[in-house]
């Protein structure tokens, strides 16, 4: 087990779980386990070891149970973006959390907030007209794995 273990965020990615646990332990980025380039992993075992946190709860940071269209098919990454390069001005935190939502492609405004998702250094803090829209789609996609009319829809 590692001696400094951050616990995970609500909301939080593996991809910046991991970072955050790399960092705590003076660890350079790829060292402790390996992801995917979209952020998934088959080293649950391995982290839970790592960590001592449940794997239940490791589980929530990935993408895991969602379905095809969210997660891709056959070399396609689906809605997930291949990096996560947007972030919120209003939520983003000094402490490197970034929010699973953050990583979809069919969701550019922060599901906690409503603010539009930036790409670069700084962006406005402006609210999207259509915000409403992007947040009941992120709801669709959060209960897809659970409610089959989401995932039909």
């Amino acid at each position: 087990m590692l001696p400094l273990v951050p616990t995970p965020a609500s909301g939080e990615s593996l991809r910046s779980y991991v970072a955050r646990l790399e960092e705590a332990n003076h660890q350079r980025p790829g060292t402790l386990i390996s992801l995917a380039e979209h952020g998934a992993t088959t080293n649950w075992v391995q982290l839970a070891y790592l960590t001592g946190i449940d794997l239940a709860r490791l589980r929530t940071l990935g993408w895991e149970g969602y379905p095809r269209v969210i997660l891709g098919a056959r070399g396609s990454t689906g809605w997930r973006l291949r990096n996560a390069r947007w972030w919120c001005p209003n939520c983003f935190q000094p402490d490197g959390i970034w929010h699973r939502s953050w990583e979809l492609a069919c969701v550019p405004v922060c599901l906690v907030c409503g603010g539009v998702l930036a790409t670069g250094v700084s962006a406005p803090t402006a609210r999207s007209q259509g915000s409403r829209l992007f947040v009941a789609i992120g709801g669709r996609v959060e209960e897809s794995p659970r409610v089959r009319r989401s995932r039909l829809w």
